[in-house]
């Protein structure tokens, strides 16, 4: 089961409503914009992020539906919007990267925009404690690379 079949279990049959995604990227946005909602919007502070979003969509964007550019620390960004269901897909760990030190801050920000459902989605630490098994070794080592390879890059460490 993926992450996004297991939000739609969670959701069960209720409607979708006006949905926010609220940190979008490719793969939120594909399957957010497969969903049946009465509008669709999706929040990035990363234009490249955006552009890309606007590529694999496509066709799928809706009149109704939109792709805004803008950071959370905005006051202004989508105030007064009401959204019934809010996903914030890994955007507690890549808040980070363009709003340091907000992360605490993000739900209090999210929860007004929030109608009916609001899901947090996120990874546990990887490198917290001893790694006991076989599996948590590869994990804490993949987690390291990634460290690694984002440092070496200059790249954000976005992890959750």
């Amino acid at each position: 089961m993926s992450l996004f079949d297991h939000v739609e279990m969670l959701q069960r049959d209720r409607p979708w409503g006006r949905f926010l995604d609220a940190g979008t990227g490719v793969n939120s946005s594909l399957w957010s914009t497969g969903l049946t909602t009465e509008s669709w919007t999706g929040v990035t502070a990363a234009p490249g992020h955006a552009d890309q979003v606007r590529k694999v969509v496509g066709a799928r964007f809706r009149p109704q539906d939109r792709l805004v550019l803008g950071n959370w620390t905005d006051p202004n960004l989508l105030l007064g919007e009401v959204h019934d269901t809010v996903v914030a897909d890994y955007l507690i760990g890549a808040v980070e990267g363009f709003a340091p030190y907000f992360q605490q801050s993000l739900l209090r920000r999210l929860r007004p925009m929030t109608g009916r459902r609001l899901y947090v989605i996120g990874l546990d630490p990887y490198v917290v404690g001893p790694a006991e098994t076989d599996e948590a070794r590869m994990v804490r080592h993949q987690s390291f690379i990634t460290m690694r390879v984002r440092r070496a890059s200059y790249s954000s460490n976005c992890g959750e």
